[in-house]
């Protein structure tokens, strides 16, 4: 009897590990433009084509909050291959130093393989200094097919 309880508490986990995870995560996916959308928090604030030439492969988005002395936060989403296709994707976001961004004090990045959208990264402290984001996608089993997409220097403040 223990046996038996103890099989259907695990497969009772595992079901909800499969179907309730899946539909949590593709509500998210689809709230790009909602405030805190892909761990983001904040608005919405800019987005940017990953472009290969021809044809948009996904998005780059940028949040800002006021917290912490102005918070920034870019995130990069697959619109193209679909989220069954593993990607290599980079998302990065710095702080410029100076007002020309001739130099940047902080960036924070992240790029690996993933099957939606790479990021969050979030860097601090951006009242009163400019911002620049990137973001990139290529397809896993054939890096001929990629894109980039970069925001240049851009909301100071």
């Amino acid at each position: 009897m223990r046996i038996r309880t103890a099989l259907s508490a695990t497969f009772a986990m595992l079901a909800a590990t499969l179907f309730i995870t899946p539909s949590a995560y593709a509500a998210e996916a689809g709230t790009e433009g909602a405030t805190g959308a892909y761990g983001c928090s904040g608005s919405l604030i800019d987005t940017r084509n990953v472009w290969d030439g021809t044809k948009t492969l996904g998005k780059l988005y940028i949040y800002y909050s006021s917290a912490n002395g102005g918070t920034n936060c870019a995130v990069v989403v697959d619109t193209y291959f679909g989220s069954s296709v593993l990607k290599y994707m980079a998302v990065d976001i710095s702080r410029c130093a100076t007002s020309a961004c001739t130099s940047t004090d902080r960036t924070q990045e992240q790029s690996d393989y993933f099957y939606q959208y790479a990021g969050p990264v979030t860097i601090t402290g951006t009242d009163g200094h400019c911002i620049t984001a990137g973001g990139y996608i290529a397809r896993a089993s054939n890096n001929a097919e990629w894109g980039d997409a970069t925001m240049p220097v851009s909301h100071c403040g």
